[in-house]
């Protein structure tokens, strides 16, 4: 087993890869690119196919903070992923839904399940979030204006812009706690 020092260096890697990579998807989500209309057809598909690797980036950032976390036990690194999660909800089942199509596809994903839903309501979350309907195909949307990018699918959205600024604000609080840890 390797010490909790060498956990920590190889966890803060792994973040700074993903907070790199959260970064670069959301430049790419951001702006019109040659490749456009070679390969889509269209911004709005290549957007779509962005936001997927997005998603996966940000939960690659939020496992590697939390492995710091539970080894530094640090409460300010611990506050930041609560924030993290709040500002982007629908990130971990857009991750789930994505990754896990067949189950959801067929009717049988786990945020499809009525205790699951019935759970999601009594928080004050939407309980039709993963609903078979909302699974439908090309059910993305993006909306640009004031308030940034954001896009909707399946019952879940992530606002671009936000996610980008929670992500960097992560991976701050991540260096911090790395210094404070007294293990370094």
């Amino acid at each position: 087993m390797t010490s909790p020092g060498h956990q920590l260096e190889m966890a803060h890697s792994a973040a700074n890869d993903a907070v790199r990579a959260v970064a670069m998807q959301h430049a790419r989500i951001s702006d019109a690119l040659p490749e456009d209309e070679k390969f889509f057809a269209d911004r709005g598909f290549r957007k779509e196919v962005d936001l997927r690797f997005l998603v996966l980036a940000l939960r690659w950032l939020r496992e590697a903070c939390s492995i710091a976390a539970g080894i530094t036990q640090d409460r300010v690194l611990m506050a930041a992923l609560d924030r993290f999660d709040s500002a982007v909800p629908g990130c971990k089942d857009m991750r789930d839904v994505g990754e896990h199509l067949r189950d959801y596809l067929r009717g049988r994903g786990k945020l499809q399940r009525p205790e699951v839903r019935q759970a999601r309501a009594s928080r004050g979350g939407n309980p039709d979030v993963g609903r078979q309907e909302a699974l439908g195909v090309r059910v993305w949307e993006a909306a640009t204006g004031c308030g940034g990018t954001r896009f909707t699918w399946a019952g879940m959205d992530i606002d671009v812009d936000q996610a980008l600024t929670t992500a960097e604000a992560l991976y701050a609080s991540l260096c911090a706690a790395i210094q404070r840890w007294p293990g370094t």
